[in-house]
């Protein structure tokens, strides 16, 4: 059985934490990737970007459309692991440090931008799954020529 914590039954913690570059460097009009990594509090896990079940909420990173041209994101490679409320079935989840590397194609013009963007996950621990999170992400890219 799949127990979901009620908002404002716990004190919110911060399950999840991001390491961003202080900036990164990148030549106009070409890929470039970000290098951002992510840990999950001890005693949790959150569930991978393909989660095996559809009512499981996928680990995303939602960019804002201002910034630099988003191709794609590589998710890190998820564990499959049962936990107490999942009656023997494997989930996919993520645990501990990881890393996602997001690729971007830089402008065309040199200069210094941002990139913005949400980190969103659902947490769980062993008995429980808990209301989505989402943890802002901000990286400044110099781009040159």
């Amino acid at each position: 059985m799949l127990l979901l914590a009620v908002p404002g039954q716990f004190t919110k913690k911060t399950i999840v934490q991001i390491d961003t570059p202080d900036s990164v460097e990148a030549h106009a009009g070409k890929p470039f990737d970000v290098a951002l990594r992510f840990h999950v509090q001890d005693g949790y896990h959150i569930n991978s970007n393909k989660p095996t079940e559809e009512y499981l909420i996928a680990t995303r990173v939602e960019w804002d459309a201002a910034g630099p041209k988003h191709l794609t994101d590589d998710f890190p490679p998820a564990e499959l692991k049962q936990f107490a409320f999942t009656n023997g079935k494997k989930l996919s989840v993520f645990e501990g440090m990881q890393t996602l590397k997001a690729h971007f194609t830089a402008p065309a013009s040199a200069g210094t931008i941002a990139i913005d963007g949400v980190f969103k996950y659902q947490a769980c621990d062993q008995h429980a799954c808990y209301p989505p999170g989402k943890v802002p992400i901000h990286v400044t890219v110099k781009v040159d020529r």
